[in-house]
């Protein structure tokens, strides 16, 4: 899967100084949103008192805000800075937070989108960036966070087959 992300992604996610025994999970999450960007997102988690900005590592664009499907990198990644995609913190010190933008709720991620999910996610757990294997989870599905991201119409079980989860 690794040839199958664009070379500027691969070098991006080879640049940062990667902690290979810190990160054990990947979460997936939605946006919420019609539209938006890691820039956007970015100002918009400032705006909300976030200290370090964008909460994802990683946001994928549907094409409006970013292009559809392109997988922007956070500096969070970049700096292999805890995430402030969730409300547990100890998820936050050791999960990758992946960012679609879209409401699931209410549409389906786009082709592309899912296309580059798998492709960063098949990077990502099969790069050898890692200790350990990756653990998927989706954000509805971690303890305590009472939330629907990302929304009902982003086929968990389908990346659940794929990817692998945490047993309950």
């Amino acid at each position: 899967m690794t040839s199958s992300l664009e070379s500027s992604v691969v070098a991006e996610i080879a640049k940062a100084p990667i902690n290979r025994s810190k990160w054990k999970h990947v979460i997936v999450h939605h946006s919420a949103t019609t539209q938006g960007s890691a820039k956007s997102f970015h100002q918009a988690h400032l705006r909300r008192g976030m200290a370090n900005g964008l909460a994802y590592h990683f946001v994928i664009g549907n094409g409006r805000g970013s292009a559809d499907g392109e997988i922007e990198v956070g500096h969070r990644w970049r700096g292999q800075l805890n995430g402030g995609h969730v409300k547990n913190e100890w998820f936050n010190g050791n999960s990758v937070g992946i960012c679609l933008v879209g409401n699931f709720e209410k549409s389906k991620p786009t082709t592309r989108q899912m296309q580059s999910l798998h492709h960063l996610l098949g990077h990502l757990k099969g790069g050898g960036l890692f200790n350990r294997q990756l653990r998927l989870f989706a954000h509805k599905e971690l303890p305590r966070e009472q939330t629907l991201c990302p929304g009902r119409h982003l086929d968990l079980k389908a990346l659940h087959r794929t990817y692998g989860r945490l047993p309950s």
